[in-house]
């Protein structure tokens, strides 16, 4: 018994060897491609519509997702939204995967932006594509204030050039797996601005990255599903939080089911 007991280890020793290398060969593979390319989009960015840029950032981000890391990405939009502009709100984020590579890759190509916290867009290239080229809203978390008047910045943004916003519901990425609390932004969003809700639910992110780790494997399935989205015409602020907890019901049914 206490020899399978070693058998066992010395597996398990080889097997982490052998995820720790792969890991490092994945990332070293996409530093490779992403570096040029990137650069290319910061430095062109400014002779090109905006459009323009998302399908070229769109394309980097399908080929990183399904050339280097294999993965399958299925895309479900089985309803009709109208007009934009649109409040896409991602209902649940366990990946470093979802902001980087599977909503770039998977959303539609239209004038859209998105909030972006500002260690988020720090990250060398990724982060100053989303940044520059995507036109993020910048959040700072540890003030509020910056946070209320990126908001208001979102609000006009959104009235004047009818563009689209993309946002994560949640403060922050959870640690256990479950859904944390639900903020008020998106539904301030879609009150202030008459835009349509459309819930996003992504399932199969942390299989492939899970949270807290730079480990990445190889492979599997993400689908991205955009539900039925919700109209906010003749909302007031008073419905904010009846409209955060649709959400948040939205969420659970999905995902728990």
């Amino acid at each position: 018994m206490r020899y399978n007991d070693q058998l066992r280890q010395r597996r398990a020793v080889k097997l982490e060897k052998l995820s720790t290398l792969q890991s490092a060969i994945i990332w070293v593979h996409m530093i490779l491609v992403s570096v040029p390319w990137l650069s290319w989009i910061l430095l062109s960015y400014h002779y090109h519509k905006k459009k323009r840029g998302i399908m070229m950032v769109n394309s980097w981000a399908h080929f990183v997702l399904t050339k280097i890391l294999k993965v399958k990405l299925e895309v479900e939009i089985p309803h009709e939204y109208g007009e934009p502009p649109y409040v896409f709100v991602l209902l649940n984020q366990y990946s470093l995967l979802e902001s980087l590579l599977i909503l770039p890759a998977a959303l539609p190509h239209t004038d859209v932006f998105a909030f972006a916290n500002l260690e988020f867009l720090l990250i060398p290239f990724v982060g100053w594509v989303i940044w520059k080229v995507l036109g993020a809203e910048m959040v700072i978390r540890q003030y509020p204030k910056h946070a209320h008047r990126a908001l208001d910045n979102a609000i006009d943004r959104m009235i004047k050039y009818k563009s689209s916003v993309v946002i994560s519901i949640e403060g922050k990425r959870p640690e256990d797996g479950k859904l944390s609390d639900y903020k008020k932004g998106a539904a301030l969003l879609g009150i202030k601005t008459g835009a349509s809700i459309i819930p996003i639910v992504i399932e199969g992110a942390k299989d492939i990255w899970p949270y807290g780790t730079w480990r990445i494997n190889k492979g599997g399935t993400c689908k991205v599903r955009l539900l039925e989205g919700i109209v906010t015409t003749g909302m007031t602020l008073d419905d904010r939080n009846v409209l955060t907890k649709r959400l948040r019901d939205i969420a659970e049914a999905e995902l728990y089911k």
